[in-house]
């Protein structure tokens, strides 16, 4: 999971409680992945470089990038102690 900047995160909480306080029962309704992505997701040309630089690994598969691009689903096939030592 990627961590929102202090300002994506401030900019989210106020959208959430705007969003309480009009009753919106549905989040999707409001945002779509794609809004949420631009808003407060993380931006598309870091997005490309953690991903280029996974796909060089030998030992890690992307499995899913969400529209929101808020997390990458990563398909490791090398050893454990290799993912806290990966630079």
């Amino acid at each position: 999971m990627f961590q929102p900047t202090a300002a994506q995160q401030a900019d989210l909480d106020a959208f959430l409680a705007a969003a309480a306080e009009f009753h919106v029962v549905e989040f999707s309704s409001v945002v779509t992945p794609e809004q949420y992505a631009i808003r407060f997701g993380i931006a598309q040309s870091d997005l490309n470089k953690v991903t280029v630089w996974l796909c060089s690994r030998r030992d890690s598969i992307i499995g899913e990038i969400p529209r929101s691009r808020n997390w990458i689903v990563l398909n490791w096939r090398g050893r454990a102690g290799r993912v806290r030592t990966a630079q």
